[in-house]
């Protein structure tokens, strides 16, 4: 167990199984990076993705991969918690409906971290895959801790299973939890969702361990996460701590041990460290198991949380979202947590951190933790911090919409408006920006505080968003301090057309088109993405040598052989046609060999119909 050298690449866990497609996809994080999620269906499609910087070079691959999950992932995230991309790209358009900002009905963090994949089997199965973790849907490089669990669907029960019922009414509650409500496409894939993983009979559990049951908290009907009473011995692993959660947990047990960061200890009082050593062996995260700066490739710092608790013979190993703290345990956070039941001799604490004598891999990268001084107090910044955190949660709750108007010159003008305003710190300044645009494009967002409005003038379609990026900043006694975070808000007047808008930026002219075309009639888009088969796409376009090797005559036999064994390729076309608001021969960007064969072939589908 937390054998470091078992590391999976977290994109990596959303890849289908063979013979299997994806259908759908739920996903719940704290916070969301964009670039992140727009890898997310370059997985889902069998692509291989290791990083973003490679993908974003391959434009035409990810728009394709992005336009086959827009209406199949749902995204839940705490309001006021996206982040501010760094990368600017067209393609952030297609992700706005995926991602539902939510909250916490008791008034703490919407914190969970969960993927739930349904998987369409070619023989009409149902597979669903759920994967619980510690850390949220961004490339952060932090270790991490997760559990991945798979089941087939009995679609003879016609009731759910009783150990599914946490999980099912976790999923149940996500559109309640919606800040600004969920569409109806989002409560019936929801209910689908629910309804299904409620009768998965069995559920492959990890090596070591016999049962396993779903730990929600923080939703009607579940309240705090709990633990076994007075233990004989405790393993804790969490980057933030509260010394009353850290006391009910190790204040029992001998030589129990508990891992965290530099700053959570530090943050402990004298009094509450001393009664936690009497117990217990702290250690933190050795200098190596960091990696070396920004260029290394090892993860670094801490955010996996789990707990692996001895009673007796006994061992509950518990995994997720919740970290040791009184918001998270107390039941004020939304959380999720998987709970693996065992016995001490196959998965107790001993598997995890091994004798002085046979120390494990993963003993390696700790370091015992030494409380030699008090730490240096930054009270002025934390006290900033605290303020502009305020900020955020009074903005994030403030009900602010855009509305798009087009102009005569065929620009387009976005007025982002407050109904509510909000109340910014005193010589606070905060700027907004839709996330498409240059950053100094930013103006001023006072009045949108005061109940105004703001507007961004001469943008073409590819620019309009309903993301926009907020960055408040407030300087004191020489201290400076600003936050940056994105709100997804509701939107008027955005033109239907703007989709096709963005893929005229990428498919160019006919070669542009024809590349497109052979993309979606390819195996899988990783071949293309990697350059294979003669192909590769650079800026959205072919390059001579894969156009030689593709010309427009070829066109008719790929297309009648996806046309008598694989179908959806044809509705992939025929999606992609719909999206560029043009049908063939009716556009410059499509080539008149083209339109002869997909004539041709629409021909042959309606006879096809008709002898049906």
């Amino acid at each position: 167990m937390l054998d470091p050298s078992a590391r999976q690449v977290y994109l990596e866990q959303l890849m289908p199984p063979e013979g299997c497609s994806l259908d759908l996809a739920l996903a719940c994080t704290y916070s969301l990076d964009l670039i992140t999620l727009l890898m997310a269906p370059l997985a889902m499609a069998l692509c291989d993705v290791d990083g973003s910087e490679a993908a974003l070079a391959q434009p035409l691959v990810l728009a394709e991969a992005v336009r086959r999950a827009a209406d199949k992932v749902m995204v839940f995230c705490h309001k006021g918690r996206i982040t501010v991309p760094k990368s600017s790209t067209t393609l952030y358009s297609y992700l706005e409906p995926m991602v539902i900002q939510s909250r916490s009905p008791r008034g703490g963090s919407f914190h969970p971290k969960v993927w739930l994949l349904r998987f369409a089997h070619s023989s009409g199965q149902a597979l669903y895959r759920l994967i619980c973790l510690s850390r949220n849907m961004t490339f952060d490089r932090s270790w991490d801790v997760s559990i991945r669990l798979e089941g087939e669907v009995n679609h003879g029960r016609v009731r759910g299973y009783s150990g599914n019922r946490p999980l099912r009414d976790f999923v149940r509650s996500l559109p309640g939890l919606a800040a600004d409500g969920a569409p109806e496409r989002v409560h019936e894939n929801i209910r689908l969702m629910a309804d299904e993983v409620g009768r998965v009979p069995e559920w492959e559990i990890p090596d070591g361990f016999d049962e396993l049951e779903f730990c929600p908290s923080g939703i009607p009907g579940y309240s705090g996460l709990s633990m076994p009473e007075k233990p004989t011995r405790v393993f804790a692993m969490s980057p933030f701590l509260t010394e009353q959660t850290v006391a009910s947990l190790c204040s029992s047990g001998r030589e129990n041990v508990l891992v965290s960061t530099l700053d959570a200890l530090d943050g402990l009082s004298p009094e509450a460290f001393g009664a936690l050593a009497a117990t217990t062996d702290v250690y933190t995260l050795s200098d190596w198991s960091q990696g070396d700066g920004e260029d290394s490739q090892m993860a670094c710092g801490l955010h996996a949380k789990a707990y692996l608790v001895e009673n007796g013979g006994s061992v509950e190993l518990i995994v997720g979202s919740a970290n040791a703290t009184h918001r998270a345990f107390g039941g004020a956070n939304v959380e999720f947590m998987v709970k693996l039941y065992g016995r001490r001799y196959k998965a107790g604490i001993a598997k995890i951190i091994g004798t002085r004598e046979q120390p494990t891999q993963f003993t390696t990268m700790l370091q015992p933790y030494s409380r030699s001084r008090e730490p240096e107090a930054d009270t002025k910044r934390k006290e900033l911090e605290a303020i502009l955190e305020a900020a955020r949660e009074a903005l994030a709750n403030s009900d602010m919409w855009v509305t798009v108007t087009a102009d005569a010159d065929g620009s387009f003008r976005m007025k982002v408006e407050s109904a509510s305003g909000f109340e910014l710190p005193t010589d606070a300044r905060c700027t907004c920006r839709p996330i498409t645009v240059h950053p100094s494009m930013a103006v001023d967002a006072g009045p949108l505080a005061r109940q105004g409005s703001v507007e961004f003038r001469g943008l073409d379609a590819t620019s309009l968003t309903s993301f926009m990026a907020f960055e408040i900043s407030l300087s004191a006694c020489e201290v400076q301090s600003s936050i940056g975070f994105v709100l997804n808000l509701g939107t008027e007047g955005m033109p239907e057309d703007r989709h096709a808008a963005v893929l005229r930026g990428l498919i160019r002219d006919e070669d542009s088109f024809i590349n497109y075309v052979k993309m979606l009639l390819a195996d899988d888009l990783d071949a293309l993405a990697a350059g294979g088969e003669g192909f590769r796409i650079v800026n959205g376009r072919g390059t001579d040598a894969a156009m030689s090797r593709w010309s427009h005559s070829s066109l008719l036999e790929p297309l009648v052989r996806v046309y008598s064994r694989e179908p959806e390729k044809i509705e992939y076309i025929e999606r992609l046609l719909d999206d560029l608001k043009c049908s063939a021969g009716e556009g410059d960007i499509i080539p008149p060999a083209f339109t002869a064969v997909w004539a041709t072939l629409k021909e042959a589908a309606s006879a096809k119909e008709t002898r049906s």
